[in-house]
């Protein structure tokens, strides 16, 4: 594994975190859609309709949540796994809190430079725990 790929693993974090909002939220819209038309005298087909399309979406949105929330743990292991306290908190606060670099060294009190050298380190971090331990990171 190289550092651009190890950057990619990790980015897959927060676009996990985006993709299980946006079913939540989904979900959400589709069960608005079905209490809507509880309340209409003759609209019972319509009401049916929108209580199975929900159902179906909970199943489908289960598997999907298991698979996003798998990735999740698969990275923040890999992350816990950083044992140099300086790289594990460039790692968390860029790929788990979702902050840019310059927002990483503000936070840090650090100046940018340092923050994209530790970046860099913690990314080859990332490679030497995939490689020992034999993860499964998919690119």
């Amino acid at each position: 594994m190289k550092p651009q790929d190890a950057k990619r693993y990790l980015l897959k974090y927060r676009e996990s975190v985006e993709k299980a909002t946006e079913i939540s939220s989904n979900l959400a819209d589709l069960k608005a859609e079905a209490e809507s038309l509880k309340g209409h005298e003759g609209q019972r087909v319509g009401l049916d309709a929108a209580v199975a399309k929900y159902v179906d979406a909970c199943k489908d949105a289960e598997q999907e949540l298991d698979k996003l929330a798998a990735i999740r743990k698969d990275i923040l292991t890999v992350i816990n796994a950083v044992e140099n306290q300086k790289l594990h908190s460039v790692l968390w606060r860029r790929y788990i809190n979702g902050l840019n670099l310059t927002q990483v060294a503000v936070s840090m009190s650090y100046e940018y430079r340092q923050i994209t050298r530790l970046h860099g380190q913690a990314l080859l971090a990332v490679c030497e725990i995939v490689k020992k331990d034999v993860l499964e990171c998919p690119s």
